[in-house]
Order: C-alpha cells, then sequence, then structure tokens
C-alpha cells in the first residue's frame, strides 16, 4: 500500500467506506445503461433474430474452425506469459505456465479486477515463483496485451471506410510510435509507478530491458493477428462477407476488446464489448445479424476457452500418467535385476 507521509491528513474509514459506496453506484449506473442499450438493440431486432435460419445459414465447419484457431491463440497468449515470467528470471516449466494461464483465465469473469494475478501468484507460487515476480510479469502481460491490441487496430483503421485514403489518418499512426515511446524505461517506469501508487500498490521492483519489450511486443502482435482471423471466421459463419471487410472486422473485434479490458466497472467487459461491436460491425452488416453476432461472440469465447482447458488438462493428464508409468517400469525392472541377483548361484572359493 502507498504510505501516508506526516504531512497528509490520514484517511479515515468513514472516508473510504463513503468513497467505496460512490463507486459502487457509478459502477451500477453504467452496467445499467450497457445492459438498457443491448436490451434496445435486442428488442428492435427481435424479428430478424427470430428469421435467422440457424439449419441453412450458419456453418459449422467455419465455426468449428474459429474455435480451433481461437484455442491457438490462447496458448499464444499463454507462452506471452511464460516468456514474461521467463524475462524476469523466474524457474517456471513452460507445460506449468500454460496450465496455470488456462485454468486461472476463468477467473477474469469474476467481479473485481485482482482475482485474475492472485490466482495465479498463488498457483505459480507452488512451483517456486514468488508472488512478486507473478505479479509484476502479469503487469508486463496486460501492458502488452493491451498495446499490441490496439496497435493491430489501428494499423486496420484504413479498412474501415471502404472510400478512404490512408492518408487521412496520420493522426491514428502517431499512436504507434507514441506507444513505443511509452515501453521506454525512461518514460515507462515513471508513469508505472505513478499508476501503481494510484492503485495503492508498490512501484515494480523488477524491470525489463527496452529491447526484450519490444520483441515480446511483436509476439503478442503475432498472436493479435490469430485471435482476430479467428473471428473473422466466427463471423463468417453466420453470414460470408468479402474477404477485403476482414481487415476491419479484426480491427473492429480487438478495439472492442482493448476498451472491455480496460472497463475496469464490469467483470470480464460483459456487455461493453457487445455493445460496442454491435456498432462498429452494423456499418458491414445489418444491425440485426450484428446484435446476433455480437453476442453470440460471447458464448463463442467461453467455448474456446473451455475446450482449450480441457486439451491443456488432457495433457497434463496423460504426461502425469506418462511419468509414472515411465516410473513404474524402472522399479519393475530395478526388481527383476535384484531377483536376477539374488537367483544367480553363488560364486565357489578360488
Amino acid at each position: 500500500m502507498a504510505q501516508v507521509n506526516a504531512q497528509s491528513e490520514p484517511k479515515t474509514p468513514g472516508s473510504r467506506s463513503w468513497r467505496k459506496r460512490v463507486g459502487t453506484v457509478i459502477n451500477g449506473v453504467l452496467m445499467g445503461l450497457v445492459g438498457a442499450f443491448l436490451l434496445k438493440t435486442v428488442y428492435e431486432n427481435w424479428a430478424e433474430l427470430r428469421a435467422y435460419n440457424w439449419h441453412r445459414e450458419l456453418n459449422l465447419s467455419w465455426l468449428a474452425s474459429s474455435v480451433a484457431l481461437q484455442m491457438a491463440a490462447l496458448l499464444l497468449f499463454a507462452l506471452g506469459w511464460h516468456a514474461a515470467l521467463y524475462l524476469l528470471g523466474a524457474p517456471i516449466r513452460v507445460g506449468h505456465t500454460v496450465r496455470i494461464w488456462i485454468t486461472t483465465n476463468f477467473l477474469k469473469y469474476l467481479p473485481g479486477k485482482v482475482w485474475l494475478p492472485i490466482g495465479r501468484a498463488l498457483q505459480a507460487e507452488r512451483h517456486g515463483v514468488r508472488k512478486s515476480v507473478t505479479l509484476t510479469s502479469f503487469f508486463y502481460e496486460f501492458l502488452l496485451f493491451v498495446s499490441s491490441g490496439m496497435l493491430v487496430a489501428i494499423a486496420t483503421i484504413p479498412f474501415w471506410a471502404q472510400e478512404s485514403s490512408p492518408r487521412q489518418y496520420w493522426a491514428a499512426y502517431l499512436c504507434i510510435p507514441a506507444a513505443l515511446i511509452v515501453m521506454h524505461p525512461a518514460v515507462f517506469s515513471p508513469l508505472s509507478s505513478l499508476a501503481l501508487r494510484l492503485l495503492g500498490r508498490s512501484p515494480l521492483t523488477l524491470r525489463m530491458p527496452f529491447g526484450q519489450m519490444l520483441l515480446l511486443l511483436l509476439c503478442f502482435c503475432g498472436a493479435w493477428f490469430v485471435f482476430c482471423s479467428s473471428f473473422c471466421l466466427f463471423v463468417w459463419a453466420f453470414h460470408p462477407l468479402p474477404p477485403r471487410l476482414f481487415p476491419a472486422i479484426g480491427g473492429a473485434f480487438s478495439f472492442t476488446l482493448v476498451l472491455s479490458l480496460i472497463a475496469v466497472f464490469v467483470p470480464g467487459g460483459l456487455g461493453v464489448r457487445e455493445g460496442l461491436l454491435i456498432v462498429l460491425l452494423s456499418l458491414y452488416m445489418s444491425e440485426g445479424l450484428a446484435t446476433l453476432i455480437s453476442i453470440g461472440s460471447r458464448l463463442w469465447m467461453i467455448l474456446a476457452e473451455v475446450c482449450c482447458w480441457v486439451v491443456v488438462m488432457s495433457v497434463v493428464r496423460a504426461s502425469r500418467e506418462g511419468r509414472l508409468s515411465l516410473r513404474e517400469l524402472r522399479e519393475l525392472k530395478a526388481q527383476e535385476a535384484e531377483t536376477e541377483t539374488l537367483k544367480a548361484p553363488p560364486k565357489s572359493p578360488p
């Protein structure tokens, strides 16, 4: 927690409870507005939603392909967190890191933003990783995830309008070098310390070199490319669109997902991403179809996360059984060798 100097007036429990109540009211109002917008959109397009022919129009092959591709993206993000841990000097195996990332990923749906890092820290501690290192790696991972997602969205802005020129978006492209400048230790260190101090947390004690952060940023951008491609296949499963619209669809997905992560007042960005995605997808399709895809994408993401968890846990279980079988085989060979030694006739004295 941040220290209070001698000149500042200490905060009383009453002031803290008052701020907490105000924050709860604000969060409730914002969530109510988001929910009202979604209900209004569904009500206005209910006829089109009911008229959608699931049997004829939904392509199950593209839907399955999108789930498989999203699972690959999730594994890439898990490997990105492992890379952050490795660069911070954490002695942990890749298999343990991926299992922890996939298992604790469901904690993001709980109210509050603290359960996910706490869950990772507790599980990583069982493998010899200090909590401070895990929390620092989570901070870097969140920064890289948000920055790379926003960079991918910015790179697709020229494709959002069909009759526009990239020169019209020079101001947006200025965000790319700005993001790289922010990641430089000379700028990142004081900004991160200030942000953590405002949140009541201690400043970072471990620092990642600038070159390593840029390399990880490039890796996260590649993972985002796979993630956005999976969403394009998901949209194509509901309604075939021209391939030239894929960059815009993928950019809209990354943009809304990043904004939902920044929205701290809702768990997992529930409702925020769907509402923004409806607005952006309505530029390329009917509002009813955009509503169906946006709301369905939440179930699609949860399905891919569950499938990825099942696959990872199955691999972990198989590897454990394989190690046990190998251990049993070694013990059996040792027992056979000991038995042969006992059955061998004693050597006669010379």
